[in-house]
């Protein structure tokens, strides 16, 4: 009962949050912790080899959120499965201005003007550099999209599911 109480009172500022995120999307505190994850990514991903060295930073904080969304599923706790989901979208959301800044290279990089831009390697490796505003805009649409979703589902188990 009290979870439940909880879960309608927590799904309000979810839901406003979700709203900003898709429509008003800036950087913000929780990318602090997003940048932890997708630093830590190029380490642990380094081993196998230098394209997944690149694509692990992002791999990495799309991965934390969601293997988190999986755990919570398993155990039932479908409203932490959903704050998860929000999460997991707004990493695509942290994403998409890096993305469609791989053929420009304008944003500042946290290794300073030395530094590789990840998504400027990935898209050339793969031929698709001139894509890269195109890809962002898809990371938005998936992003916006899980985001939505996500809190849609907590609006639903939070006031329109039968207490257990």
């Amino acid at each position: 009962m009290k979870n439940f109480t909880l879960n309608k009172v927590l799904t309000i500022p979810l839901i406003a949050y979700s709203f900003w995120l898709i429509f008003a999307y800036k950087y913000h505190f929780i990318d602090g912790a997003n940048l932890i994850f997708h630093e830590a990514g190029h380490v642990i991903f380094m081993a196998l080899g230098k394209t997944m060295s690149f694509l692990g930073g992002t791999l990495t904080q799309i991965l934390i959120p969601l293997i988190f969304g999986i755990y919570f599923l398993r155990k039932k706790k479908l409203f932490e499965m959903c704050v998860m989901g929000v999460w997991l979208g707004e990493n695509f959301l942290d994403t998409v201005d890096y993305v469609a800044d791989a053929q420009k290279q304008a944003l500042p990089l946290l290794g300073g003007p030395a530094s590789t831009h990840d998504w400027n390697w990935i898209l050339t490796k793969f031929n698709v550099l001139t894509h890269a505003e195109t890809i962002g805009t898809g990371f938005y649409i998936l992003g916006a999209s899980i985001v939505a979703i996500s809190a849609t589902y907590a609006i639903r188990i939070s006031f329109f599911t039968k207490e257990d």
